[in-house]
């Protein structure tokens, strides 16, 4: 979990970053939601060893808390096409407003 969260700290400050050095370019970080991939039911079957982990990504999983991928791109284009944000602020899937 730490080397996660350790890319989303570092995935921000980049975006950050970049949208300070830059006025040419309108940055996004945009966080998609939990989503059921291959990948990621891979990682939380086979390769996490952490038993709580793999415990409650199983509850996870029964209790159908995933988010649509589709949906999730969805919102993600609206975002781009309204053009509220600001760049360099985070939007996730289950914001209503920007976080700057």
């Amino acid at each position: 979990m730490s080397l996660y969260c350790t890319g989303k700290a570092a995935r921000l400050m980049l975006y950050k970053c970049l949208a300070a050095e830059s006025s040419e370019v309108k940055v996004l970080n945009y966080s998609p939601g939990p989503m059921l991939t291959t990948m990621t039911e891979k990682y939380h079957t086979e390769v996490m060893s952490v038993e709580s982990t793999r415990n409650n990504f199983k509850a996870f999983k029964e209790g159908n808390y995933w988010v649509d991928t589709d949906e999730s791109a969805k919102k993600m284009l609206n975002t781009v096409k309204e053009d509220k944000f600001t760049s360099g602020d985070q939007i996730d899937f289950y914001d209503k407003e920007p976080r700057t």
